[in-house]
Parts: C-alpha cells; structure tokens; sequence
C-alpha cells in the first residue's frame, strides 16, 4: 500500500480556515513479529535497518543476524529486481492479485525483510523518512553520489537527524575518483575490474560468473562493515558514513591473484576454466555421464589420486612426480587423467574416491545442489508460506550459531506489505494530538459552494445518461484502485480497524456499482390518454442542486452511496461530512475529480461541530437547494426538516435506530448467535442498524448466552488497528465511551448482570470498549428508550410472540428489525407486524446496495439504494402533446 499518497492529502490540508484536526484513537504497538524469541538471541536482535538499495542484496546477511530491515520501495513499481522475470512465483487465486507474480530474483534477497511503499521525491515522503531515519541504527542506500541530497536524504542531513546513524553508501566507483559519477552495474564492474578477464575456458572468450558474485561480495563487505561500525558507535557513541564501492570489492576479491601480479610485475596468466593456474590436478574431469573434480592439492594427494586411477607408477613419473613438474606438464597429465575418468559415470567415480582422503566432488548443476543429501542434512532450504504466492522454498541462512537458530522468519514481502504496520505509530497519535489543519468554513462558504454547484448544474444537466454513466463508472473504478490509501485515511481518523476500513470501501463502491448500471434506466411512462387527440407521457429530471450531510461511522460509503446517487441522477452536490471524518469525503472527491467531474459537480463544506448549524442553516434557507439529504441522528434530522419544509422543498432523512433482534424458542442458536455478532458488533456496534434490544425466550435465553459468549470469544482479535487480523476497534470519541458507561451503570443498578466481557489487553486506549453481554435486562432500562451506539448486548427474556413483539415496536424508531426462527407461519407474521422500514429474518447483515435503505417513524423519510434510488434524486415531468 503506498502510505505517501494519503500522507500527502494531509500535508494539503493547511487552507483558510483551519481548525486542529486530531484522531480519535491511542497509540498501539506493533505486534511482537513471529519467531521473534528465537531472533533476539541472534546478535544484530534489536537492529534497525533502512534499505533504499536498488538491486542490491547487501542488507540480506543483516537480516540473518535478525535485524530488523525495512525495504522503501517505489510505491507502485517497487524494487528493479520485482520486474526480473520470468521465472515468478505465481500468484493464488485467493491473493485477489494480477501479472505474473512474484520474481525469483526478488524473492531469492529479500526474505526477513518488510516493503514500505513510498515516494520520497515528495515532502511527506521525506518526512516519514526522517522520523524513521531518527529511530534507526543503519542505512544503506545505493544512489549515484550527490543524487540523494535534493531530498534531504544524505549522510550530512541525516547525521543531524540521528547522530548515531551509521550510513552505508554503495555505488558501482564509490563517492570519490574519475569514475564516481558513473553509473556502475555488478558486470560493468566484473569487466573493468579484472574478474571477467580471468573466468572462462582456458582458450575461450572472457566470461560472466553465472552468479552475481560481485553484488554478493559487496554485501558481505558491507554487512561486516556495518558490523564493526555499530561495535564502534557502542564505545564512541556516533556513527559513521560508509563508502563503499563495487569496484573496490572487486579488486579486493581478486585476492591471490592480485597479490601475484603486484610481486611479480607481471600481467596475470589468462582464464583458466575449472582449474588452478598454480597446482595440477585441480579441474573439472569428464566422465561417462557428467563431470568430476579432483584436486591434489599436493603430492601427498596427488598420490592418492593414482592410487584410485589404478595408476600408481604415476607418482615416480619423472614428469609428475613434484608439483612444480605436473604444473609443466599440465597438458598431457590431464589428458591421461580424462581417458581413465571417462570410462566411468560419475557415480561410479564418487564410490571409488569416497573414503579415500582425496578432495573430489561431483559438478551438480543447481537442482542438483538443492536436492543434495548433505544440503538436506544441513537444512540449507526452507519451506515458508508466502502472503500472495502460497508455499515456496527458499534457501536458509548458511551460517549456524550454538547459542540461536538463524532462520526466515518471515518470506520476502509483497510490495508495501508492511506499510501499514511500519507507518502505525507514527500515524496513531496519541487522543487529541493535531494531525493536520482543516478548512473550517461557515455559512459565506457554504453559499460560495452552493452558488458554484448551481452554475454547473446549468451545463451538468445537458449531460446525457451515457456520459454520466461512464463518470461514475471511472470513479467507481478509481476508489477501487485506490482502496488501501481511502482505507487507511478512514482508519486513522476514525480508528476503524484497517480490514473493516476496506470493507465499507468495498461498500461504498458496491453503490457506485449499482447507480452506474441504473443510469440508462431512468425510464419514462407513455399513459393512455382519455381525450382522443392528445398524448401523454413522462421523464424523469434532475432537481437541481443537492445539499447532502453526512456521519462519521462509515465515511467512505456514506458519500457514495447518498451523493453518488444524486450525482448519477443529473444533479449537483454540495457535501458536508462529519466533523469527526473530513478527509475520506475530500479524497473521495478528489478521486471525482480525477475520474473527470466537472468543477462545481461536486463541492465539500468542512465545519466544525461549532459551525456546523451554520451550514445547515445555509442549507435549508438557500432557494438553490432543491433537495436536502441527511443521514444523522433522530434530533439534528426532524429540526434539518422542519426547517426544509418552510421552503417545501425534498428532504431524504437516514435517523436513528433502535433495532429490536428477537430469539424465538425454536430458533437454531448457532446461528441467531452468529447473527447477533454480525448485526450488533460490527464498527464496535457504532451503526444506525445495529441491534439495540436483544429479546431472547426464555426457554433458551441461558443457553443463548453461553453460545453467544463462547462465538464472541472465539471471533474477535483485539490490537493495533492497522493490523490485518485485528476486527474490532475503539469507540469514535470519549463521549461515546461515556454514554456506554452510563447504560452499563443504569442497567446493573437495576438488576442486570455482566455476564461475559471479551478479554483483551489493556493498552488500546481510552476510547477502547470491549464487547460485553449483560443478562437480566429489563423494559424499564435506559438502552431500550435509546441507541447505544455501542457494543454491549442487552438480553431481554420474553415468552409470547405477541408480548415480544409489543416491546419490539414500542419505541418511536423504525429503521431495522431482526429475529430467528424455524416455523414458516411465525416468520411471515412477525416479518409483517415489525414497524421497520427493513426486517432481517435468519441474517444479521441487511444493508446492500440493490435493497432500498431506510425506515419508517422517527427513523426517517425516503429510501437510498435499490431499483428506485436515482428517483428520489429526479422530479416526474408530465408532457401532454396534441395531435
């Protein structure tokens, strides 16, 4: 997920007026990462690693010693190796991803690691960086000299940022010399360096080594510099730049070689294939099937090889008897050696050397390798589950400590993977501290705004079904591309665990979905006419401009699914969200704009609660407003009305619930317990459909409460909420913390009984409320006069259908109903005498975009969603034609 975009809506967000914008939830901790004992033995447990390399596997013995490396990635194409392909690990169908997979090239350097998705060529990039940089111990990068100070991303800025940095830079010609500029690949390096003139065949062209040698010999150099640089900074307190150069590890790795050249004077002595230009016989020997190596290294060796050739006499040959003479006659030793090896598979070979104290080995080529018993027995390839590409094997960490276990701890990562979990403390602030600025606008903007919707109605109106059809459609498609970031700002400031943020986007675009394919139906009628020349028939219109308020709860799927419907009808919008969530509505729109809305289509208010009846006061006062669409509670919904019908003009009111859930006798319990979970608990019971009164018969009600306790355990992970197993989050603020407190004290002062509150740990803040059942409820208790807004589960006993049902409908809301039951009759009795606007029978979940939403009472006037959704945005027009 690439976190820069939704931090860089926030760093935007400065404007005229602003207000302190804050979040709603406290700090979480990362989760401890899985094998994380083991780990801390290890000796870099506790080290933190930035990886800006390109390419590069330098950072890949750090993680062995267990330090903790995160990878920056470009956001969307990631790092140069992800492309290196085929072959890839393909994706799972169940991954939801698309293209080939995952490359082996990347997969092979990057296990232990975690993939941030980031630009730094923004400023909010570089910020993240900064703080990162901050914490961290190590950075190791791999830009051309100089590329990295224009984003502030250089030793000497860094070293101010953290002191104690130690900051590793690896380049193909290092930071100074003729060459530093010069962009330096591994095999540009291997040929200028010397490598690549000394690896072939003896009389063939120079070659490339089939691994990237230099690249690994880098990384080691790297990896024990880093190593004696934090041994360092333990006695000295600082840290250090490191410079370091391929092409300087590459001379170093010519080792011997080198060494011979500058006390000799002399060039080197050329390619020599498998063997050694110094000892004989050190080669690569072929057999009846494949090839041997064999290596007398000296003449002890060189004996027991003949011995084994079944030519001893070959030890006192004048020619062979020393090395400095095999050396002189290399050629005809070998050749006689190869027509004794040939007349033998390699098998064969390895049965008669095998005990016999000579250096040999077979030339496996790699599956060979990987499946050799020895790598077997030093558990050299490990098998990992990998997010997106299911099981795969990869090889181990080569070195074994007495003390710990290296080992992979966790497969190479998917890009941006660990986004959310890298960025989540610095994106959960602590209650009340500012994230940003906010516009707070007032009753002149929200005029300014209402006049500008009006002049693009003029000219939005002219728009034909098609061309709105394919707007919603590309904007529907763009908050799908953009899921994770809409998802991550609603999490953070709403506190919506990251998971459940996904699914009200998947939500609020499953509208889009809808309203895009009912454009093109927006049919009129053709009606008989009684008089014998005229013609009557009908269409169907925008209004106009639409006001539209929305709440904080589910502030992705709320804009969609009440402007986006206004928007398909032909009518212009102008929006104010919830004072607690602006930011979902502002990228929401700017995605609009992006999709290719045309300005002044869709417009965003952003108040204070201050100002916010400034705004609505502009609203219902405006005659530019045609229609005034709200989803809020029950008393901010009858005055927003009573105030539009001065002007008699539309309103569309989404109010409060009170949702009664009804266990009958012969209800399967499983189930109506799976119901309740769904129904009641879900946003932490923060939904205007929410179950509120839990009527259970009494027959059943204790077994009820065991079954429901036993799921609630066994459904809901607590912890940070950006983690992607956690789905139940905090309360929106400590006001609803109170109001729950405040039902709990009434009902257990009245009799009722806490009988199950689920475990979690203590540190997710005040706002925190765990799922709670409280037995022995009663009619006279708070919770049944109003919402909780929350998530505890008051069981009410009953004993006859019609007493349940009384107490159902006994309250001035009626926006959803639900109950369970087995027998046919009751079902349909009861779906018909429930005073809801919406009823689930056997289900706990029953919003959907193809369902008209809405209620009845106190609970609400109009329906968004269904078949009919774009009428309640459209005027009928009746056309009568003469003939």
């Amino acid at each position: 997920m690439s976190l820069h975009r939704p931090l860089q809506l926030l760093t935007k967000l400065a404007v005229t007026h602003p207000r302190p914008y804050r979040a709603s939830f406290q700090r979480r901790w990362l989760a401890t990462p899985v094998g994380a004992a083991e780990a801390a033995t290890l000796p870099l447990a506790g080290i933190k690693v930035l990886d800006m390399t390109r390419v590069l596997a330098g950072t890949s013995v750090l993680t062995n010693s267990s330090a903790e490396v995160i990878k920056i990635e470009h956001p969307t194409r990631g790092d140069d190796t992800r492309a290196w392909g085929p072959p890839y690990a393909s994706y799972t169908e169940s991954s939801g991803k698309t293209g080939p997979g995952e490359s082996a090239y990347f997969l092979s350097v990057n296990r232990n690691k975690k993939s941030l998705g980031l630009s730094f060529q923004h400023s909010s990039g570089v910020e993240i960086l900064h703080r990162l940089a901050k914490d961290c111990d190590v950075l190791v990068e791999n830009y051309l000299p100089g590329a990295l100070k224009k984003y502030g991303m250089d030793y000497e800025t860094l070293s101010k940022v953290n002191p104690s940095l130690i900051y590793a830079s690896i380049t193909g010609y290092g930071q100074s010399g003729p060459n530093s500029n010069r962009a330096g690949y591994d095999v540009m390096v291997e040929a200028e360096m010397g490598l690549m003139h000394i690896t072939g065949h003896r009389d063939g062209p120079p070659a490339k080594v089939g691994v990237a040698i230099t690249d690994l010999t880098t990384g080691l150099y790297t990896s024990n510099s880093v190593m004696a640089a934090l041994l360092g900074r333990a006695k000295t307190g600082r840290g250090q730049h490191l410079d370091v150069a391929l092409s300087d590890c590459q001379t170093a790795s010519l080792a011997n070689i080198a060494s011979s050249c500058l006390i000799s004077g002399q060039p080197d002595t050329g390619r020599w294939g498998t063997a050694h230009p110094s000892i004989v016989p050190y080669k690569g020997f072929k057999t009846k099937d494949g090839d041997v190596m064999l290596g007398g290294g000296n003449d002890r060796l060189y004996g027991v090889l003949c011995d084994c050739l079944g030519k001893p006499e070959w030890k006192s040959d004048s020619r062979f008897a020393t090395n400095a003479q095999r050396v002189q006659n290399r050629d005809e030793l070998e050749r006689l050696i190869e027509e004794i090896t040939v007349t033998k598979t390699t098998k064969e070979w390895l049965e008669v050397l095998d005990g016999s104290g000579m250096p040999y080995s077979a030339i496996n080529d790699v599956k060979a390798t990987l499946e050799h018993e020895h790598t077997k027995a030093r558990n050299m390839v490990t098998e990992v589950e990998h997010e997106s590409c299911g099981p795969m094997k990869l090889v181990s960490p080569p070195v074994k400590f007495s003390e710990s276990k290296p080992s992979i701890r966790s497969p190479p990562p998917t890009l941006g993977q660990h986004t959310n979990e890298i960025l989540s403390e610095m994106l959960d602030p602590e209650d009340n501290e500012k994230i940003c600025d906010i516009a707070d606008l007032g009753r002149e903007d929200a005029r300014k705004a209402l006049e500008a919707a009006q002049k693009a109605f003029d000219s939005y109106k002219t728009w034909t079904n098609r061309e709105r059809r394919w707007l919603i459609r590309r904007w529907a498609d763009l908050i799908k591309e953009n899921k994770e970031d809409l998802a991550a700002i609603c999490t953070l400031e709403l506190g919506k665990p990251y998971t459940e943020a996904l699914g009200t986007v998947k939500y609020g675009t499953d509208f889009l979905d809808w309203f895009e394919g009912a454009i093109e139906r927006q049919y009129g009628e053709t009606i008989p006419a009684a008089r014998a020349n005229t013609r009557i028939f009908t269409i169907r219109q925008p209004q106009g401009v639409v006001a539209a308020i929305t709440p904080w709860n589910s502030p992705v799927a709320m804009v969609t699914r009440k402007v986006g419907a206004a928007i398909a009808a032909g009518n212009t919008v102008v929006l104010k969200p919830a004072p607690e969530t602006p930011l979902c509505a502002i990228a929401v729109a700017k995605l609009f704009e992006r999709a290719g809305g045309p300005p002044g289509v869709l417009n965003i208010v952003t108040s204070s609660t201050d100002k916010s009846s400034q705004i609505g006061e502009e609203f219902t006062q405006n005659d530019i407003v045609k229609h005034l669409s709200f989803t809020g509670s029950t008393g901010v919904g009858k005055y927003l009305h009573g105030e539009a019908s001065r002007r008699l003009i539309k309103t569309s009111m989404e109010l409060g619930g009170n949702a009664p859930f009804i266990v009958f006798g012969d209800a399967k319990l499983d189930s109506a317990a799976e119901g309740l979970i769904s129904s009641k608990f879900r946003s932490s019971g923060q939904t205007c459909i929410c179950a509120n009164r839990i009527f259970v018969h009494s027959s059943v009600i204790d077994k009820f409460a065991e079954v429901l306790e036993e799921k609630m355990n066994a459904t809901f992970t607590f912890g940070s909420v950006w983690d992607s197993k956690v789905n139940f989050g905090p309360l929106y603020s400590a006001k609803a913390f109170e109001k729950i407190k405040a039902q709990i004290e009434d009902a257990t002062s009245r009799g009722g009984k806490i009988i199950s509150s689920s475990k979690s740990p203590d540190d997710h803040g005040p706002n925190f409320f765990p799922p709670t059942i409280i037995k022995g409820a009663t009619a006279e208790m708070r919770f049944m006069k109003e919402e909780t807004f929350g998530p505890l589960a008051f069981l009410v006993p009953f004993e006859t259908d019609e007493e349940v049902v009384a107490m159902a409908n006994k309250t001035n809301a009626g926006l959803a109903s639900y109950f369970y039951t087995d027998d046919i009759s009751r079902l349909w009795k009861v779906a018909e005498a429930l005073q809801s606007g919406m009823v689930g029978v056997r289900v706990g979940l029953i919003s959907a975009c193809e369902q008209p939403f809405g209620g009845i009472k106190d609970s609400g006037v109009g329906r968004e969603g269904g078949k009919d959704a774009l009428d309640e945005y459209t005027e009928i027009k009746s056309i009568t034609v003469g003939i």
